[in-house]
């Protein structure tokens, strides 16, 4: 058999070697605050002309006061008469819009774009004036333009990156920026946006001035028009590697683009179709060198150096398509004889490092399914994998699939040199031991694979005992059982030696136990391992119980016939007394016919009885026989209900209660928990003391003995004679109660009292009145005499005389009329009376 190798030609082909920039090269990126480039005076003059180039934004001149006024200066003169592109115009265009100046004459004339574009993003942008309209392109779609006439007449500095002041510096990259004494077309503009100006391009005799930017190195900026018009660098703006998409060539497709096509002259394509997220346009393009990067994975041998593509959207949503290269007349490819081909891939040509794209080969093509905007170059490979490795172990009745990625070749299939008959696919399932290589071949092209040496040994003889079936509960079981010693067991719940029941579930579970011998071949063996369910037990919720409650057995378990513990002590019995107030654990444990148990439990809440309180005001502790009814007061919490004997509702009636102590309880009910707690205080009835008697001594009164005493007279209580004894004024009829304890008696019997002297009295004291009966005076004789009165027998006062302190006084009646009357006679000790007759 005859095997090809790759040829590897100077002409076509770079290992690691230097490059050299290519496709968009170099750019210029500015800083936003002083870098530019200065190309000396260029005249615009002229009655046509088109500025354009490529721009990203990396940030907008946001400042609206002047001279900035919300303006990045893109490129163009504004020394004078001016004629640039532009972003933004203070307040009159918002510093996201694009504007293009033309001056004729000594006037400035203004085209303001609508389209607000972006930072980050590459853009195309034009400014064109043909003599009769101004317009503006952006990714060569038309956006703005109008009728202008007349001459362009500037002819100053041109710059680019700043023009006018320091404030109006641009922000971002530039690159292939160009100036046309045309009004180029928009399919010009189409047509070459995407690939360098070449002396091929329709306006070619116009171009002014063309900066590719591609300079490494310097601080100059060639012309590539060839009228000299260089660039100096003004503050140092930097070249970087450009990520703008452009080549040697291109094509386009605007308006709903839906595929796009592009050959290379030897014949070879590109192809993207199934184009999605509704672009606007596609550029597709290629370069015709080798690439600005030599960084391609390590398994890459050769690529291609003449050309590469790239692909552009233009709008869209995350745009994508379907791409395919067809290599087959691609002289390079002609050139190697390495059937093994990829396409390697990278964003843009900024990207330094390829990445394969693994793309579906057949014997024409490469394709790749849904790409977004990228560049592609043809690579070789020198990785002929059909294994991913060199050497495989496999067991008896084991097998590998041995696989090349390729397809759309002639393949054969070879075990220790010699052919695997009917064995011509990309694809072989080997499972006896030999070293294995794949050959394939089209079209002259015959490439060999690595080879794999595959070993195939005896398995072991493996057992497992059977398992005891298990409990659904929250613990582990730990597996044993499975010969030789040292394997594993193998099941979704199985960690190392352990089974976790609880994460298994009951039912049946497969255990398989994998047992690896020496030479690397194992085998098998499996039980079922039951998991039981557990019973399902329940155990009904209870009610709160007060403190007080009488003990009970819980016999609300269900299924019956298990045992009860409450607060983990074994027994059905609840004292409620015994246990105390709080939260009391029940549990109810239940083990079936598999001696599976559960457990269910609740809780019985102990609620304390309520604190009551009760005591009698001091004056309620002692009442009298006979009181009035009285409030009972005292008691906390208010609510409860009062019992005992005298008691009605809320009152004490001392008259219902005989005389002695009494117990009063007081009964409260808590309204949330319902229990019930009382207290008790006593009232004493005390026994009134009797009617008191009165006992006359002289002129003094006395009741008797008791605490303390009231005396009475005919209009009520004689204020101030609270003692045993009282001596009245004068005759009348008196009273008195007295009080023993706080208890105080009836009224005595009323006392009559008579206030004249008895004839002893009267006789041992020397007072006489004379004559009586008389006919009109009466002689009153005794010590210390005050006052002298006379009454009718009606009561009435008919006569009052003041003796001062007389021994003997002498009182005329004469105007009396005849009849019976009653002398009243005051003196210092006391006063009597007497009757007295007057006869006429």
């Amino acid at each position: 058999m005859k095997i090809f190798t790759p040829i590897i030609s100077a002409l076509f082909l770079f290992v690691y070697g230097s490059v050299v920039a290519q496709g968009s090269g170099k750019m210029l990126e500015f800083n936003g605050s002083s870098s530019y480039v200065n190309c000396g005076t260029i005249n615009l003059s002229g009655s046509a002309l088109t500025l354009m180039g490529w721009v990203k934004v990396d940030q907008f001149n946001t400042n609206t006061s002047q001279p900035g006024a919300n303006i990045a200066s893109l490129f163009g003169e504004e020394n004078g008469v001016p004629t640039l592109m532009r972003f933004g115009d203070g307040g009159a265009l918002a510093y996201d819009r694009l504007q293009f100046v033309i001056g004729i004459g000594r006037s400035a004339y203004k085209l303001n774009s609508t389209r607000a574009l972006s930072t980050g993003k590459w853009y195309h942008i034009a400014g064109v004036y043909d003599g009769q309209t101004m317009k503006i392109y952006v990714d060569g779609v038309l956006d703005a333009s109008q009728t202008q006439t007349g001459s362009i007449t500037t002819n100053t500095t041109f710059q680019i990156g700043q023009n006018y002041n320091v404030a109006r510096t641009f922000n971002g990259e530039m690159d292939e920026v160009s100036i046309w004494k045309a009004g180029l077309s928009q399919a010009t503009i189409r047509n070459y946006m995407c690939k360098s100006v070449s002396s091929t391009h329709p306006n070619y005799s116009s171009l002014e001035a063309y900066w590719k930017m591609d300079q490494t190195t310097g601080t100059s900026l060639t012309d590539h028009s060839g009228n000299s018009h260089t660039g100096t660098l003004i503050n140092s703006p930097t070249r970087q590697t450009s990520s703008a998409p452009i080549g040697d060539a291109s094509v386009h497709n605007y308006g709903s683009p839906a595929l796009i096509f592009m050959s290379h002259p030897n014949g070879d394509s590109l192809r993207a179709t199934s184009i999605s997220g509704a672009p606007t346009a596609v550029h597709m393009y290629r370069v015709d060198k080798k690439s600005n990067s030599s960084n391609f994975p390590a398994s890459v041998s050769a690529v291609d150096t003449t050309r590469y593509w790239g692909i552009h959207y233009i709008g869209g949503t995350n745009p994508r398509a379907n791409i395919a290269y067809y290599q087959k007349k691609n002289s390079f490819y002609g050139a190697n004889s390495s059937c093994f081909i990829d396409l390697a891939k990278r964003a843009n040509n900024s990207i330094a490092n390829w990445s394969l794209s693994q793309a579906s080969q057949t014997s024409t093509s490469l394709s790749l399914t849904s790409q977004n905007a990228s560049e592609y170059i043809l690579t070789f490979a020198s990785n002929k994998s059909i294994y991913k490795d060199t050497a495989a172990a496999i067991c008896i009745g084991d097998s590998i699939k041995l696989e090349n990625s390729t397809s759309g070749f002639s393949y054969q299939w070879y075990k220790d040199g010699q052919v695997l008959t009917n064995d011509t696919m990309n694809a072989y399932k080997a499972s006896q031991s030999g070293k294995y290589q794949l050959t394939l071949s089209f079209n002259g092209c015959v490439d060999s694979s690595n080879t794999v040496q595959l070993s195939v040994g005896q398995k072991p003889t493996v057992s497992l005992n059977a398992f005891n079936a298990i409990c659904n509960t929250n613990g582990f079981d730990t597996l044993k059982g499975g010969m030789p010693g040292g394997g594993v067991f193998i099941n979704p719940f199985v960690s190392g030696q352990l089974f976790v029941i609880n994460s298994a579930g009951p039912g049946n579970h497969k255990i398989i136990y994998r047992y690896t011998s020496g030479n690397g071949c194992s085998d098998t063996a499996s039980q079922i391992l039951k998991v039981n369910p557990l019973p399902t037990v329940m155990l009904a919720p209870f009610t709160a119980v007060c403190e007080d409650s009488s003990a009970f057995n819980i016999t609300t378990g269900f299924p019956s016939g298990g045992s009860y513990s409450v607060n983990g002590s074994a027994g059905a019995s609840f004292d409620a007394e015994v246990l105390g107030n709080g939260s009391h654990t029940i549990a109810y444990t239940y083990t079936d016919g598999n001696s599976c148990s559960n457990t269910a439990s609740q809780t019985i809440d102990v609620v304390a009885l309520p604190i009551v309180t009760f005591r009698l005001p001091f004056l309620s502790r002692n009442v009298c026989e006979g009181s009035a009814l009285f409030a009972i007061n005292g008691s906390n919490p208010t609510g409860g209900i009062f019992s005992g004997t005298g008691v009605s509702g809320a009152n004490f009636a001392p008259v219902s209660a005989s005389v002695g102590t009494h117990s009063i309880t007081y009964n409260y009910t808590d309204r949330t928990t319902g229990c019930k707690n009382s207290a008790q205080d006593t009232v004493n009835v005390n026994a009134l003391p009797a009617a008191p008697t009165i006992t006359q001594n002289g002129t003094e009164l006395s009741a008797t003995a008791a605490d303390s005493y009231q005396w009475y007279d005919k209009d009520g209580k004689v204020f101030g004679e609270t003692k045993q004894t009282y001596k009245p004024t004068r005759s009348g009829i008196y009273s008195v109660s007295i009080t023993v304890g706080k208890c105080t008696s009836e009224i005595s019997t009323e006392f009559d009292f008579d206030k004249t002297l008895s004839v002893s009295d009267i006789i041992s004291k020397g007072y006489s009145i004379y004559p009586n009966p008389s006919e009109g005076k009466v002689t009153i004789e005794g010590e210390s005499l005050k006052l002298v009165r006379l009454f009718d027998l009606s009561g009435k006062e008919v006569m009052q005389a003041e003796i001062a302190n007389s021994v003997v006084t002498e009182l005329s009646i004469e105007e009396l009329i005849s009849g019976a009357y009653i002398i009243e006679i005051q003196f210092d000790n006391g006063t009597f009376t007497r009757e007295v007759l007057i006869r006429k």
